[in-house]
This record gives structure tokens, C-alpha cells and sequence, in this order.
């Protein structure tokens, strides 16, 4: 089935960090209260993903978790799809999933920059 992502840019990619399972982690017991102990988060690699492919991972998350930093808030989205939570976990800020969504909607790279100043976030348009 198509994901519904235009041609221009469903095979572009995107650059989540890529977190390994750790070995001998039973993920059928009571895995959602748990996952943040699945992974090993020492070891995140940044990992470069077609947009099709990450906007997959989103659609279809068995984890879909937020990573909130105290006094700035949400900063980025942990995820795995159902078929690839056993082998990995994803991380992209959040400015980065705004890119995603933006390149789907204009069929066309997006790029955004992010700037922070104490506790204030501000973000330019790149292309």
C-alpha cells in the first residue's frame, strides 16, 4: 500500500539517531510500561532513513513516546513501528518531524532551522 507520499520526495532522506535493542528483552510482557529499558541508548546512531520509510515508522508506532526537557518542553519524538520495535527505537526532534510533514505537503525538500534562546524557540525557514 502507497504511504500517499508524493514522488518528489518519498525517497529523500531524513536522519533519525537509531537506538539497538538490548539482547534478552522479553518484549510481550507488559512492553509499553517498560520500553525505555528495551534499548540501549548509549549506542544511538544517527541513521539515514528515506522520509517514506521513517513516515512509515511514525504511522504505524508501537512506541511513540515524547522527550520532554523540564522548563523548554516536547523536543523531540521517540518511535518504532510495530514490525521494527523488537530490532530498534528512533529518535527525531521535533523540528525535524516538522520538516517531514512539510516535504510530504509540498512534494519537496524541506529544511528548517532551529534557534534557542534561554527558553524560547524560534525556527527559519531554509529552503
Amino acid at each position: 500500500m502507497d504511504s500517499g507520499l508524493l514522488n518528489n520526495i518519498s525517497n529523500s532522506l531524513c536522519e533519525p539517531i537509531k537506538y539497538p535493542a538490548v539482547s534478552g528483552v522479553d518484549f510481550d510482557a507488559k512492553f509499553e510500561e517498560r520500553w525505555t529499558r528495551a534499548y540501549d541508548f548509549m549506542r544511538g546512531k544517527s541513521e539515514s532513513l528515506p522520509i517514506r520509510e521513517a513516515c512509515n515508522q511514525l504511522i504505524h508506532s508501537k512506541i511513540y513516546s515524547p522527550f520532554v526537557v523540564d522548563s523548554l518542553g516536547v523536543m523531540g519524538i521517540y518511535f518504532s513501528s510495530d514490525r521494527k520495535y523488537k530490532s530498534c527505537a528512533y529518535y527525531l526532534q521535533l523540528f525535524k518531524v516538522a520538516e517531514m510533514f512539510l516535504s510530504a505537503s509540498e512534494d519537496r525538500k524541506v529544511e528548517l532551522e532551529m534557534h534557542i534562546k534561554g527558553t524560547q524557540f524560534s525556527f527559519i525557514r531554509l529552503s
